[in-house]
């Protein structure tokens, strides 16, 4: 039998002849793999990153180059404030649940990214659909005009010199004017304008773009009633009143931001205009005796006459036009006239003993053509002709918000919502 024990390996001996033990150099000897299409694609990627970089440095730098005037600190401080100015969102319903309030008789409401404005001669609030009140400060007027457009709130002094821009989270602006204020508007772009009157001349068109920069000065001689910015706020209409002998004659002036210049002026004898309005489409005035009609440019589109009605009440915005106005010296008759921003007219009726104290234009015009205040309640008048009274009970209404799908009722001391279907 064989010793097994014979055949186990012996240890090496130190000094013997065994050979040396050496690390292995696996990546010195075996060169890498290359995928030849991965490779291809990382270089296609990398390509791309170095594009992208020298776009993003060649945009900063076309940036300052042109727009230089515009990077302030303040800016970067609105552009922050104002990245919720996105989040409206339009569900086609009025998505307005009650909110309560402590107000005061001369309080003024008007809707705003689907929520509710409000403002009064000691705070502004803002309420957004769902009830959640977003802003409460104090106003800064004690006259306060609310004048809301598609991305922000103008708020002024009717009579002061205040005034402050908001969007639906927070006041972006609030300065003060060097004359007092007698009317404003506001463009979708957020370029607005400040009727003011001046110590040199009767009154003075400030305008502001978008970044809130004065950028020019209009000097009327005559008595300016009102004025219109264009919703891209490049364009205005000026109404004015001008004394002619024992009356009044109607100054239609349009011009153009940056253009010193009125690119057409037109003239109504015996005419005192009362309210303008910026539509898509163009312009709209209102006198005492027709509405007028324009494209951007000035041109007179057409007219509508109000011969022989005693204008009480109108309304307008981007949507329609209301006029209310007496057929007999009693005020039981009552004309209402509802026409499109095109001029087109949707309703011309006369109400038999209805004694209407107050009009709102309609927002749609596909549901309702209009609001009225009566003393029995608050009268609408469907796209059909159909008549739905609503009757607020022993509350006070003091404001009337025409929305998509029916209308806000405010009280003194709440707000909710009307005629939702």
């Amino acid at each position: 039998m064989a010793d097994i024990r014979s055949a186990s390996p012996q240890p090496a001996r130190a000094g013997g002849n065994s050979p040396e033990k050496r690390p292995l150099r696996v990546a010195g000897r075996i060169p890498p793999q290359v995928n030849a299409y991965y490779k291809k694609v990382s270089n296609a990627y990398k390509g791309c990153a170095i594009a992208l970089l020298l776009l993003l440095v060649l945009f900063f730098l076309m940036m300052t180059v042109f727009f230089g005037d515009y990077m302030t600190y303040e800016n970067v401080r609105y552009l922050v404030r104002d990245f919720g100015a996105m989040m409206s969102s339009d569900d086609g319903g009025t998505g307005f649940a009650p909110v309560v309030y402590n107000g005061s008789d001369s309080m003024k409401f008007d809707t705003f990214k689907n929520g509710l404005a409000a403002a009064s001669g000691d705070k502004y609030l803002y309420y957004d659909a769902t009830g959640i009140r977003m802003i409460e400060e104090d106003s800064g007027c004690s006259e306060p005009v609310l004048v809301p457009a598609d991305k922000y709130l103008l708020l002024y002094d009717l009579g002061g010199t205040g005034y402050s821009v908001y969007n639906q989270l927070t006041r972006i602006i609030r300065r003060t004017a060097e004359n007092p204020i007698l009317c404003g508007s506001m463009s979708d772009s957020g370029a607005f304008l400040l009727v003011t009157r001046s110590r040199e001349t009767r009154y003075v068109v400030e305008v502001y773009n978008s970044a809130f920069t004065h950028t020019m000065r209009i000097y009327k001689e005559n008595y300016v009633l009102d004025a219109a910015l264009s919703p891209d706020g490049t364009n205005i209409m000026i109404a004015s009143a001008v004394p002619d002998s024992t009356d009044f004659r109607c100054e239609v002036a349009f011009c153009r931001v940056g253009q010193s210049e009125a690119s057409a002026t037109l003239y109504y004898e015996h005419t005192m205009p009362l309210d303008v309005c910026a539509t898509e489409d163009g312009f709209i005035l209102l006198c005492d005796t027709a509405l007028y009609f324009y494209d951007f440019d000035g041109t007179l589109q057409t007219s509508v006459s109000l011969a022989g009605t005693a204008l009480s009440y109108a309304d307008m915005n981007d949507h329609s036009i209301a006029v209310v106005g007496n057929v007999n010296a009693l005020g039981m008759e009552s004309r209402v006239l509802v026409l499109a921003p095109s001029g087109e007219i949707l309703l011309d009726t006369v109400l038999q003993d209805t004694r209407v104290t107050g009009v709102e234009a309609s927002v749609n015009p596909e549901k309702a053509l209009v609001y009225l205040e009566t003393p029995e309640g608050i009268l609408q008048i469907g796209a059909d002709g159909e008549q739905n009274l609503y009757d607020a009970g022993d509350a006070s209404v003091i404001g009337l918000v025409p929305v998509r799908n029916g209308a806000i009722i405010c009280t003194k001391t709440s707000a909710y919502a009307a005629f939702a279907e």
